[in-house]
């Protein structure tokens, strides 16, 4: 484990949802994580469920904010979690943070994270 986290899931732009990938938003220190930016395969806890995700750190650079955020994208689950504290453990960086050009090589890119996680947690 590279590192763990726990939060109150917070409400995000939507952008996530909007693309097909929703993501579970927390709030953090952001001086604490910036060096570590990027992409990884996590394990998300709530509820004391264990489950597969995809959560990027740092700012939405595609969409040209600044300010960083962690999200992250649970493998098949579809509720509502808003206000329940999750724990995020990030397992490996699969990618730095990155500006695309379009949305659709974000989503490509996403759908690639997707399935890298998914293999990665094929092989634990």
């Amino acid at each position: 484990m590279l590192a763990k986290i726990r939060g109150k899931v917070i409400r995000g732009r939507g952008v996530g949802k909007k693309l097909g990938f929703p993501t579970a938003n927390i709030f953090f220190e952001e001086i604490f994580f910036k060096k570590n930016w990027g992409v990884y395969a996590s394990i998300v806890t709530l509820r004391d469920f264990r489950m597969p995700a995809v959560t990027h750190i740092g700012p939405a650079k595609t969409f040209n904010e600044t300010t960083p955020r962690i999200e992250a994208h649970i493998l098949d689950l579809d509720e509502d979690i808003y206000g329940e504290t999750i724990e995020i453990e990030f397992l490996k960086k699969l990618r730095n943070t990155k500006k695309f050009g379009t949305i659709e090589k974000l989503s490509e890119h996403i759908a690639r994270d997707i399935r890298q996680t998914r293999e990665y947690f094929k092989r634990m």
